[in-house]
């Protein structure tokens, strides 16, 4: 697994074929672990099944990229005093044969054989990758051209090459040049309209990609439902890591994740049984907790959300939506 934020020498070693073991540093949990226990609220632990579906959160890839910020606002002490509650911490980024996540990683690292068989890990890896372009399109229009250009690369580099022989399983095509065409337009500081229209296609041949999961015998609604899950809990994770402030990329990696729950919640919602309107609510009342935690692609000095109420927003709205 590339190591995280292995920044251009990664994306480098990615153009350039090598292996990614070749360009590691330290354990990573596998994306697969937040399915061993997806919530852990109050002490209680949740796993979803596993489910297969194509990725409909893509869909939208063309929506509006938010205005951008006038000023980036430095991060201050406020924010990463709010202590984050006990029962809300998120044990699930801590459960894992290979050992605790570092200080400041944003999340897990996804298990590439897993991905080849197994529906979740696979989609759950597709919308990491979207996510990167999600907050790249966000970052480059608001005038942040470097961080726009890191996050289409980090796609690349975390995700892309090690997703590749599972997609090449499914028989898609090969789509890095696209990634590369992105990330060469956005470092060359590219009319934003051309860089946009660049990561535009990328999330295209992702949907296209999240059409083709591997077989399954669980149901849509599964697949739609834990994907969410897995999409939400990062989003949250990387808010607890931007609050403390230990990680540079924590919060923007967030934002993308912020986008594709946004993105993902309806299909999850148009799956719930007819009055199950608890667990509407408390997806809606999660979704809504994301968008005030990532009002913006600027991090804030002082959150309009303390991280263990976010954590605690998601962990209802998972419980409640339950599994099939």
């Amino acid at each position: 697994m590339i190591a995280k934020r292995g920044g251009w020498a990664a994306w480098v070693a990615a153009k350039a074929g090598v292996a990614s073991g070749d360009v590691a540093v330290g354990a990573r949990l596998p994306l697969g672990s937040c399915r061993r226990g997806l919530v852990a609220l109050f002490g209680v632990a949740v796993c979803l099944p596993v489910h297969a579906a194509p990725l409909s959160s893509l869909s939208a890839v063309r929506c509006a990229v938010p205005a951008p910020v006038q000023a980036t606002v430095p991060p201050g002490p406020a924010w990463a005093a709010r202590d984050i509650p006990a029962e809300a911490a998120p044990r699930v980024w801590l459960t894992s044969g290979a050992g605790e996540a570092g200080e400041g990683e944003e999340g897990p690292a996804f298990d590439a054989a897993r991905a080849k068989d197994d529906p979740v890990v696979y989609l759950t890896a597709v919308e990491v990758a979207a996510a990167h372009y999600h907050a790249g399109r966000a970052a480059y229009a608001a005038g942040r051209q470097e961080e726009g250009a890191e996050m289409f690369a980090h796609g690349i580099s975390e995700v892309y090459v090690d997703l590749k022989p599972a997609l090449l399983a499914q028989g898609l095509a090969d789509f890095q040049p696209l990634m590369d065409k992105a990330v060469e337009l956005a470092s060359a500081k590219a009319p934003p309209a051309e860089v946009d229209a660049a990561a535009v296609r990328v999330l295209e041949a992702l949907q296209a990609a999240a059409g083709r999961p591997p077989a399954s015998d669980l149901s849509a609604a599964d697949i739609r439902r834990q994907v969410l899950a897995e999409v939400m809990n990062r989003a949250a994770h990387n808010y607890m890591i931007a609050a403390r402030g230990v990680s540079r990329d924590a919060y923007l990696d967030g934002y993308g994740y912020r986008v594709a729950a946004e993105q993902r919640a309806p299909g999850v919602l148009a799956d719930l049984a007819p009055g199950s309107t608890e667990a509407a609510d408390k997806i809606g009342q999660a979704v809504a907790a994301l968008a005030k935690g990532y009002a913006s692609i600027e991090k804030p000095a002082t959150g309009d959300i303390a991280p263990g109420d976010l954590l605690v927003a998601v962990s209802k709205a998972l419980l409640a939506a339950g599994p099939s």
